[in-house]
């Protein structure tokens, strides 16, 4: 497990105090560190199809498939241009560790049969992947952490809250009503 720091609302966490503070187990937390690595939509042209062929070159050798020939070098190639194809037209908001994610399960055979790699089986295993019950709950387990930890997060009080909080309190005087003792006034009359 990677000790890699993750931005997280305001804090940096690393990926087991996400897992441990969120609940997660380890399957979940394989989703949530493939969702924090670089969008597709944040590179080049050509930086996606190279991720592309990465994750197609791997998905070959992962199929036990010689890739060295020169009949598979251009088919990858292909299959490849297809892959940038396909996230560009309906997975572009993917990360590149979310598609390789995705082509690791479908060779497994976690997301239904294998029947050759084109663009159909690319699909299927996108579509599997953003609907895969795990990867939902780990996004729902962490945006619940993320709303505790804001809801409980002490506010940093600003000048105009100070101010606020005066005025509050003299228009209350004015009316002749009584005032409650607000801490927020007097830490500002002692500052």
């Amino acid at each position: 497990m990677t000790e890699q720091l993750v931005q997280f609302g305001e804090a940096q966490l690393n990926f087991q105090e996400i897992k441990k503070n969120a609940g997660l187990d380890n399957a979940e937390l394989d989703f949530i560190m493939a969702k924090s690595s670089k969008k597709f939509f944040d590179l080049g042209e050509s930086d996606k199809y190279n991720e592309c062929l990465k994750i197609v070159t791997k998905t070959f050798r992962d199929l036990n498939k010689d890739a060295n020939s020169p009949a598979v070098i251009n088919e990858v190639r292909a299959l490849s241009s297809c892959l940038v194809d396909e996230i560009n037209s309906r997975f572009y908001g993917s990360s590149v560790n979310e598609v390789d994610l995705a082509f690791q399960k479908g060779v497994r055979g976690d997301y239904g049969d294998y029947f050759g790699l084109n663009t159909v089986t690319f699909n299927k295993w996108l579509k599997c992947y953003e609907n895969d019950e795990k990867r939902i709950n780990a996004i729902k387990k962490t945006l619940n952490m993320k709303k505790v930890e804001a809801a409980f997060k002490p506010k940093e009080l600003t000048t105009e809250d100070y101010i606020e909080c005066i005025n509050k309190d003299w228009v209350e005087l004015q009316g002749a009503h009584d005032i409650t003792t607000f801490k927020l006034f007097y830490d500002w009359m002692y500052h």
